[in-house]
């Protein structure tokens, strides 16, 4: 006989239906009815009480893997990134991910394969093997990326960003659907502007367009976003006073453009391509002497955490990626797989001063 602590640590026999059923009055196959949620039974809501109360007392919990084997169905999406878990401002996306799951009682099965791996075939199979019911690839930035041909078994999401099959000829059919969801960025480029227009502003400077940000397998939004400024600076009779390319989008990109801006130009407002540069621009407008949101404007995009700790805060056009995560688990769980935007919110603060007309 074993002592008193290790007859404590035993573990519970797990509650069975046949217990439910005995403790509740009521035939097994009647409460298998209830306690799986199957619809179209005409049972009445006093049997149901009575079942779900006996199944509390007992702790009982339908076997998941044993309605999986019934069903054909898991109830858990799988979720591969490259660095959205580990990067603080697109882990919001897991957020939103882990929401749409919950409310409807699944669960996510999260596989992080670091930048540059989403092509391998490891982490997909790994998901196909736990028989999750659909899968959502999350992207940290929009780009195009190719998706292993083992997903197509499954409705299969982009979460900002864009599919492509591998070896799509390997299919004996057409291939199939691939879902994607990315941040509305031509209506986020002409918000920046019309933002800006709106506040007095004719003056205005662009810190970040470069070739390189026109490669798809770089970004499939930026080209769109733009486009999006380009065609709101048109609309409002425009030109930009000066057009600084920046190939990499850091805080030193930011103060060189500024100072190749201030000798052929005096731009009121400065539109940065994200809110790295900006910081940049903030910390060279102080060596010059110009107050951010009083001599010089400054609206970028993110929405970093850097861009609320700025003093005055910054401006910004955030990227939705909670949202991008939700839509894409909701999409791939219904199997209507399609193309959608989503818009991007413009998060005001104080770094945009308003003039005078």
């Amino acid at each position: 006989m074993g002592s008193w602590d290790e007859e404590r640590t035993m573990p519970r026999e797990r509650p069975t239906l046949a217990q439910v059923a005995e403790q509740s009055g009521y035939a097994a196959s009647t409460v298998s009815l209830v306690l799986n949620d199957r619809p179209g039974t005409r049972i009445s809501q006093e049997a149901r009480d009575k079942i779900r109360a006996a199944a509390d007392a007992l702790g009982y919990a339908p076997d998941p893997g044993a309605r999986g084997l019934r069903t054909g169905r898991t109830d858990a999406v799988g979720f591969v990134s490259d660095e959205v878990t580990v990067t603080r401002f697109a882990s919001a996306m897991v957020t939103g991910a882990v929401e749409a799951v919950q409310q409807d009682g699944h669960v996510l099965i999260i596989s992080e394969v670091g930048v540059g791996n989403l092509e391998t075939q490891g982490a997909v199979d790994v998901l196909l093997d736990r028989r999750v019911d659909a899968l959502v690839v999350g992207l940290m930035r929009a780009r195009q990326v190719r998706v292993p041909r083992s997903a197509g078994r499954i409705a299969t999401v982009v979460a900002n960003g864009v599919g492509k099959w591998d070896s799509p000829a390997q299919f004996q059919d057409s291939p199939p659907a691939l879902g994607s969801v990315l941040p509305d960025e031509y209506s986020a480029g002409r918000k920046a502007v019309d933002y800006l227009v709106a506040s007095g502003h004719t003056s205005i400077a662009l810190i970040g367009r470069h070739p390189a940000h026109l490669d798809p397998e770089v970004s499939v939004t930026i080209p769109a976003r733009f486009a999006g400024m380009d065609e709101a600076m048109v609309a409002a009779g425009l030109k930009f006073v000066a057009d600084e390319s920046v190939r990499e989008w850091e805080p030193a990109g930011g103060r060189r453009a500024l100072r190749e801006i201030l000798k052929v130009a005096s731009p009121t407002a400065v539109i940065c391509a994200n809110d790295r540069m900006a910081f940049g621009v903030y910390q060279e407008a102080v060596r010059k002497g110009l107050r951010i949101g009083v001599d010089l404007s400054v609206i970028s995009f993110d929405d970093e955490a850097l861009a609320s700790y700025l003093e005055p805060g910054l401006t910004t056009i955030r990227i939705p990626y909670r949202e991008m995560g939700e839509i894409a688990v909701r999409m791939a769980k219904s199997g209507r797989l399609r193309d959608e935007l989503i818009p991007m919110p413009l998060v005001e603060r104080h770094s945009v001063a308003f003039l005078e007309v």
